[in-house]
């Protein structure tokens, strides 16, 4: 019999962490009997993930609906990542204590009337999670006597979310940009900690064949395009049309976790300027170098000048690292990858010896 899990997040939004919880309780299903998402946060979710959810099969429960249906419905164990973990305090629906996941290296703070790290982490200790983080660099934000027991677990991308089925001249046009134009491709959430700004700065710097094109969600209009060469365009579910009209990807964070956006513009053959956060030197530690780095926190000239020179890269070593990148992702960081390191840790937690291994 699979054992009944349930996953609780702080937010229903676009960003990776929730793509990571769907992508996590679609592809483990044939191991994991999921029981309802629950939603712990304040602010109004995002309707269009929430519809993602239901399609997938899984229902989105909140409030006292919520507590109401755990109460009669115990699940085996709890998967809850960031400040979602507050929710539980003093009222954990199972014997063990929850896995409580960490998507950031950084301490952050309570906003938007969401439960932040200072507040979630005493519960963390006081529930004596079972803590995880999607990369070594997220080992961060914990304390240190406490991170020697902290489980690795990296994320995986769908690969059917890459599938192209537009043709990139298409793509261009929807966008408005010529075929001839260059793009500079930033696609993810639009927020400070991306750093978007600076790598706008540095499209100004560029020729007029360069452009660039922002594609993702913004929950507090921190970026609006101030120059025709900038397109700033919606969210999509679908990277991989996305993707394909870009000539290169940039992402110059301050930090991140282990970012979806880089395994999937990884996996769509994109030469990748990215700042040395998350798991970008983890990547280059296990499989060599591939990506084209800039500083923490660099200057606009610093991204441009790295724009320029993958530009003028030649195409047949670009090529070759392009393919290494993609395999990388295909052997390694796939969903399914991701739900069999997720379903041996559920398993190992559980110690039930009904519960075998069968991948």
């Amino acid at each position: 019999m699979k054992p009944k899990a349930l996953g609780a997040t702080p937010s229903v939004g676009c960003g990776g962490a929730e793509q990571w919880l769907l992508d996590l309780m679609v592809h483990s299903k044939q191991w994991i009997d999921w029981l309802p998402l629950l939603y712990t946060g304040k602010t109004i979710p995002k309707q269009n993930k929430i519809a993602d959810f239901n399609a997938a099969g899984i229902p989105v429960l909140m409030g006292d609906s919520a507590a109401t249906y755990l109460t009669l419905n115990p699940p085996d164990i709890v998967i809850v990542w960031g400040g979602g973990i507050g929710w539980f305090h003093r009222k954990e629906p199972t014997r063990l204590p929850p896995v409580w996941v960490v998507h950031s290296p950084i301490v952050w703070i309570a906003q938007n009337h969401h439960i932040g790290y200072k507040e979630a982490y005493p519960v963390v200790k006081e529930l004596r999670c079972i803590n995880v983080a999607v990369s070594k660099k997220c080992l961060d934000a914990f304390d240190a006597e406490d991170r020697p027991s902290v489980h690795i677990i990296y994320n995986g991308i769908d690969p059917n979310r890459c599938a192209i089925t537009e043709d990139r001249s298409q793509i261009r046009k929807r966008y408005q940009i010529a075929d001839d134009k260059y793009v500079v491709g930033y696609f993810g959430r639009i927020a400070p900690i991306k750093n978007v700004h600076t790598l706008a700065d540095a499209i100004k710097l560029l020729p007029d064949r360069f452009v660039g094109l922002f594609v993702g969600s913004s929950a507090d209009s921190y970026y609006t395009s101030d120059s025709d060469r900038i397109i700033v365009a919606p969210w999509t579910n679908s990277p991989g049309n996305t993707l394909n009209a870009f000539d290169c990807f940039v992402q110059v964070s301050f930090f991140e976790g282990f970012s979806l956006s880089l395994l999937e513009a990884m996996y769509c053959k994109l030469p990748c300027i990215v700042t040395p956060v998350g798991g970008v030197e983890e990547l280059e530690e296990q499989f060599g170098p591939m990506f084209f780095k800039v500083p923490e926190n660099p200057t606009p000239q610093q991204i441009a000048d790295k724009i320029l020179e993958v530009e003028s890269m030649d195409k047949t070593k670009l090529a070759a690292i392009l393919q290494k990148q993609h395999n990388i992702v295909k052997e390694n960081f796939l969903v399914q990858h991701m739900a069999q390191n997720w379903t041996r840790l559920i398993y190992n937690v559980l110690k039930r010896p009904d519960l075998e291994f069968k991948f």
